[in-house]
């Protein structure tokens, strides 16, 4: 089998974020900008590459839960394409008139999601955490670490994602 040149693997990705960028676009026709997620629900696309953002991961398993990392209960999954992105998912949040006042109660004008990425060939990354907006779709960057660079330690990447928002 012959080994692909740096010039041929430049070629393949640019045609991946062609194909990428035209279903963007074709999603931005089908999809109006402002486009309605329901009462008290956001979105939440995650995007999964490697080596510093570089490469785009394919069918990496994304799964959004609630709960600890031992006691999950998964929400939606889905497979990352070809460009390393999933799908857009609906998530309930709440009330989006939260955001829009400055009264410090005990109630966040956001939902916390954690996202658990697994893919072939590289260590499992928890972010816990993830704030979903109503009305927004947040975007999630997730970069694996490849098994062979690991050393041996092979246990996931727990990153948590909680920041104070002063509104």
């Amino acid at each position: 089998m012959a080994e692909k040149s740096i010039e041929d693997y430049i070629n393949e990705l640019r045609q991946m974020q062609s194909r990428a960028r035209f279903q963007t676009e074709e999603q931005q026709q089908s999809e109006p900008e402002n486009r309605d997620y329901g009462e008290n629900t956001g979105g939440l696309t995650v995007n999964v590459t490697t080596l510093s953002s570089l490469y785009p991961v394919p069918s990496a398993k994304v799964r959004i839960f609630l709960g600890d990392i031992v006691n999950k209960t998964v929400i939606d999954e889905d497979f990352t394409d070809e460009s390393g992105q999933t799908k857009t998912f609906i998530l309930p949040t709440p009330d989006k008139d939260l955001s829009e006042t400055s009264k410090p109660e005990s109630t966040l004008p956001y939902a916390r999601y954690n996202v658990s990425v697994t893919a072939d060939g590289y260590i499992e990354q928890i972010n816990l955490n993830v704030s979903v907006f109503s009305g927004v779709v947040s975007v999630q960057n997730t970069d694996l670490v490849p098994i062979s660079a690991a050393g041996k330690d092979k246990r996931p990447v727990v990153i948590d994602e909680m920041y104070s928002y002063e509104l």
